[in-house]
């Protein structure tokens, strides 16, 4: 059994810092060291299936050259004991426990050292390791199908000693070298590991504390096997909807500009990219809009909001369109489409983009954990369902939101800023239909349309044309009403899933979001009309027929015989009933302010977009988190929710396109002043 603790060493300051006080340990209080350290050069050679079968049954295989003798070492990690845990278990002090097995198959090697001439003496001692112990089945059950290939290699420099404390022995190890990635530049990496040889665990723990009173470790929960394995992403997006896939063109395009050789990966859980896109407008995709202003967006911090708006350049769309090759048109009302008006011509057009960039697209991949950097060089870490790892120095986080689930909404903005305690508004329906009250004669119509007016309490209006369809009011007029109304208080009729990314399944809630107390919409069927000539034309037609007419008669023309028949079965007439002058002036005035009483919002399945997401005070202009370096949130992620007419797939394309572009800036002076200052050599000195 391994007992160890690694810790990451960031600046070239920690290792002299540290050599300094291994070697002559005057303030490690009670620890003897040994007379002498050794230094040794060391080149590591790793093993898996392409398909990390070795690591996924919680297993890692490597051949280590220590000078001229060959070690062969299998180590099984805790997590392939329990399988809920989804990577290396470590508590605060960063000490790991592991099996490991450990063969020396040849105590004088080749100076011309090829791992490939000794793995099938390698593979043989695992075989007979496996009839010795049966917790190595798997290992050689994977061995043996022939799989398993070499992925990847380290070579470093070791100074390592002794310290001791009674009968205490503590190995002491400061590593430093590179990862070989096949067909990339080399990764640098140094870090300090102590392994208890023999003794009591509290006494390394105490030493782990003494040291960190010297100087803050950061604890190193990932092997060098994974990390070596797992060659870290320039820039990982998560989220293949607008945002993600506009924030692949943003970072491939900057890349390019920056002649950057960047690693840049596009993850997604759908098996299909861009579904949102297919679905806006009906088909035609309402990508944009000529006059995106700030005041045709929501958020509940309406300060922070206008600026991320105002920030996007007028001619964005024209630039961006430009960028993919799309052919675009506007309306009337400023609305812009694709040329064609075939909402697949733009999907098709993003991914095409993205492949002459070079920017990598994986769908079907669910990613269920993210572990962040917690010191300065370390890199983001993903796991997906299958226990896949991913790495990347840099990640966009262009989740969406849980509207539309059937083409990929989903809950994951909300269960990662429980768990990275950043601030985060409920999710709740948008631009969707109304619910009306049930005991209105109104709730019962199927499938009527009107052109009207809307005006709630708070004096917002919107006008254009509605729709009548069992409870609901729905049509775009009603659907801009839904993005205010979604600021209201209230609460989902079935609950919200558990925030819990380790959860095996999260349900999205089907039922509609209801408010705390009804409210009122005063719906005018007549906004062309004063109250008054209404009145007139009403009784000047009874007139003509000497009031001996139906009221279906007399509304005839005026409104659908559906909703009139509705409205006045609210007051108690019916439609056939002879129609009287009095009530006729009265229903008149009516029409113009007819009050509807609300009690909610439809669920997220009709929903096209959600209020809601992550706080804009948690993310700088360039959507970059503050509290996580590297990281950036976009899209409809973030607390920010348009009205209809493109302005939702403008700022999802904008803050994309934004995010991506800063994140290879970021990453471009990074290796910048690595390349001058990282860990105090380059690569011309291996």
């Amino acid at each position: 059994m391994e007992i160890e603790a690694k810790f990451q060493l960031s600046k070239a300051e920690d290792w002299e810092f540290w050599q300094e006080r291994f070697c002559r340990p005057q303030d490690l209080v009670g620890w003897q060291p040994d007379p002498h350290d050794r230094t040794d050069s060391l080149a590591a050679f790793y093993y898996d299936t392409p398909e990390a079968s070795l690591h996924q049954a919680g297993f890692s295989l490597r051949l280590r050259l220590e000078g001229r003798r060959l070690v062969l070492t299998i180590k099984r990690h805790l997590r392939s004991q329990d399988p809920e845990q989804k990577a290396p278990k470590f508590d605060r002090e960063g000490i790991v426990t592991r099996e490991e097995w450990e063969e020396v198959l040849l105590e004088s090697g080749s100076l011309d050292f090829k791992p490939q001439d000794y793995e099938d003496l390698a593979w043989d001692r695992v075989r007979i390791l496996t009839s010795q112990d049966q917790a190595l089945a798997p290992v050689w059950e994977i061995l043996a199908a022939g799989q398993v290939v070499l992925l990847a290699a380290s070579r470093f420099t070791r100074q390592k000693g002794n310290l001791w404390r009674g009968g205490t022995q503590v190995e002491w190890a400061l590593d430093k070298g590179y990862f070989q990635h096949p067909g990339l530049e080399d990764e640098a990496f140094a870090e300090l590991e102590l392994e208890l040889k023999a003794g009591n665990r509290q006494n390394l723990e105490d030493l782990i504390s003494d040291l960190q009173t010297l100087r803050p470790l950061g604890p190193q929960a990932w092997s060098k096997q994974v990390r070596a394995l797992h060659a870290p992403y320039d820039l990982i997006i998560l989220g293949a909807g607008p945002a993600g896939l506009a924030a692949g063109i943003g970072a491939g395009l900057k890349a390019e500009a920056e002649k950057l050789q960047a690693r840049i990966l596009i993850l997604d859980k759908e098996k299909e990219a861009g579904r949102k896109i297919l679905a806006s407008g009906n088909g035609r995709c309402n990508l944009s809009n000529q006059a995106p202003k700030s005041d045709q967006y929501l958020s509940q911090d309406p300060g922070q909001l206008k600026p991320f708006i105002e920030q996007i350049p007028r001619k964005f769309t024209h630039h961006f369109c430009r960028e993919i090759g799309l052919a675009w048109t506007s309306d009337e009302a400023g609305r812009i489409y694709p040329q064609a008006e075939e909402a697949r011509a733009v999907r098709d057009l993003l991914l095409a983009r993205l492949e002459s960039l070079q920017v990598h697209l994986q769908t079907a991949t669910e990613i269920c954990q993210i572990y962040p950097p917690e010191y300065e060089g370390q890199t983001y870490y993903l796991l997906d369902q299958a226990g896949q790892i991913f790495r990347a120095k840099s990640l966009i986080l262009a989740l969406g939101s849980p509207a539309s689930p059937a083409l990929g909404g989903n809950w994951s903005m909300t269960a990662l800023a429980k768990v990275w305690e950043l601030p985060c508004q409920t999710f709740r329906p948008g631009l969707c239909g109304l619910l009306l009250d049930p005991q209105t004669q109104l709730s019962q119509v199927l499938g009527t349309r009107v052109k009207a007016t809307a005006t709630l309490a708070s004096g917002v209006t919107s006008q254009g044309e509605f729709l009548f369809n069992k409870g609901a009011l729905s049509g775009i007029a009603a659907m801009d009403l839904a993005n205010v109304l979604g600021g209201e208080k209230g609460s989902f009729a079935q609950a919200e899933p558990q925030a819990d990314p380790q959860a095996d399944s999260q349900v999205d809630p089907q039922g509609e979001w209801i408010f705390d107390q009804a409210l009122t919409l005063s719906l005018d069927f007549f906004p062309h009309w004063q109250a008054g000539d209404l009145a007139k034309a009403l009784a000047d037609k009874g007139r003509s027929y000497g009031w001996k007419l139906s009221w279906r008669l007399l509304l005839a023309s005026y409104l659908p015989t559906r909703l009139s028949q509705a409205i006045l079965a609210d007051l108690g007439v019916k439609l056939d009933a002879q129609a009287e002058p009095k009530l006729a002036r009265s229903l008149a005035y009516k029409l113009k302010a007819y009050p509807l009483k609300l009690r909610g919002l439809k669920s997220f399945a009709d929903a096209q977009v959600a209020r809601g997401g992550l706080d804009l005070s948690a993310i700088r202009q360039d959507y970059s988190l503050k509290a996580y370096p590297g990281a950036y949130v976009c899209g409809e992620a973030l607390d920010v929710v348009g009205f209809c007419g493109g302005y939702n797939l403008h700022f999802a394309l904008a803050s994309g396109y934004r995010a991506g572009q800063a994140a290879i800036t970021d990453l471009s002076g990074l290796v910048k002043r690595r390349s001058l200052t990282y860990l105090g050599w380059s690569s011309g000195d291996h």
